[in-house]
C-alpha cells in the first residue's frame, strides 16, 4: 500500500510542478502581451520614450520574439539611437536565420526607418527571395517597397 502512495503522491507532486511553470509561462506571457500593446500605443502617439521603455522590458520578457524587437528598434532610431537599433536588427538575424517572415520585417524596417541602408535592405530582400519566393512576391506588392526600387533605380542611373 504505501509504494501506491507513493507514486500517487509523486504524481501529484510533478502535476503541481508543471501546473505552477505553466502558469509562470502564461503570466510572463500575459505580461509581455500587455507591454507590447502599451508600446504600440505609445508609438501611435509618437511618444517613442515611453515605447522604448516598453518595447523593452516585453523583449527582457521575450527575448526570441520577433515583433518586438523591430519595434524596438524601430523606437531607437525615432531616438536616435541608430547604432542600438541596428545591434537589435543583427540580433534579430542571428535568432531567424531561416525565417522568410522576420527577414522581410527587417526589410520593412530597412525601408520605413533607414532607407540610406540600401544595401543591408537589398541583403535582407535577397534573403526573403531565398527562403520564401512567396514573401518575397508580398513584399513586392506593396507601393512603398516598389518606390524605394524606383527610387534605388535612379540614383543607381
Amino acid at each position: 500500500m504505501s509504494n501506491a502512495y507513493s507514486i500517487v503522491f509523486l504524481f501529484c507532486t510533478a502535476a503541481c510542478i508543471l501546473g505552477i511553470q505553466l502558469g509562470m509561462q502564461f503570466w510572463r506571457n500575459q505580461r509581455a502581451r500587455n507591454r507590447f500593446l502599451q508600446g504600440i500605443h505609445f508609438m501611435e502617439q509618437q511618444n517613442y520614450d515611453a515605447a522604448l521603455k516598453a518595447f523593452r522590458k516585453t523583449c527582457g520578457l521575450t527575448p526570441q520574439s520577433l515583433q518586438p524587437r523591430i519595434f524596438l528598434a524601430t523606437a531607437l532610431v525615432h531616438t536616435g539611437n541608430e547604432k542600438e537599433a541596428l545591434e537589435h536588427i543583427a540580433l534579430l538575424e542571428e535568432l531567424h536565420p531561416n525565417e522568410a517572415q522576420a527577414w522581410a520585417l527587417i526589410c520593412i524596417f530597412y525601408i520605413t526607418n533607414l532607407p540610406r541602408c540600401r544595401d543591408a535592405c537589398s541583403a535582407a530582400f535577397e534573403r526573403v527571395k531565398a527562403l520564401d519566393a512567396g514573401v518575397a512576391d508580398e513584399i513586392l506588392s506593396h507601393s512603398q517597397f516598389r518606390r524605394y526600387l524606383q527610387t534605388e533605380g535612379r540614383q543607381e542611373s
